[in-house]
């Protein structure tokens, strides 16, 4: 019953996230089942992106997100980091620790000209025992999943 819960919220977010150059504020479920759906399950090519310090991110992260210290980075340096990497077409999901850099991460890759961009603004925290049951938390910096 937990799939197919699963699987319609995904097609749901996949909806939602059809939309071109916009960023979308996902709540918990939504943005944990359209990651889930997006990296787990392979339908699109996808990037989850914890914007915490690299000591909060290895203390624990989502399985699967890599890391960029926005607080300590610049927006030159997030667009190379991103740019370098990832295209224009790649979903790509922030998180951060409060919702502080999540909201100015996203409008720097909107203006870069990123078609997909997925936050949620409550923070890692607030998250974590709900995504746990479908994506594990995992700790190190070397442990992404990627």
């Amino acid at each position: 019953m937990k799939r197919i819960s699963i699987l319609f919220i995904s097609l749901l977010s996949l909806l939602i996230l059809s939309s071109c150059n916009r960023i979308e504020e996902l709540n918990k479920e939504e943005y944990i089942n359209s990651f889930y759906c997006y990296h787990t399950l392979g339908e699109e090519e996808a990037v989850g992106i914890d914007l915490r310090t690299l000591e909060e991110y290895g203390n624990g992260h989502l399985k699967g997100y890599i890391n960029y210290n926005f607080e300590n980075g610049n927006k030159e340096e997030f667009i190379i980091f991103v740019t370098s990497v990832y295209n224009k077409d790649t979903y790509i999901f922030l998180i951060d620790k409060t919702g502080e850099y999540v909201n100015l991460a996203s409008n720097v890759l909107k203006d870069e000209g990123y078609k997909h961009i997925v936050i949620y603004k409550d923070g890692f925290d607030s998250i974590c025992e709900y995504a746990s049951d479908y994506i594990p938390i995992v700790e190190g910096i070397d442990d992404c999943g990627c």
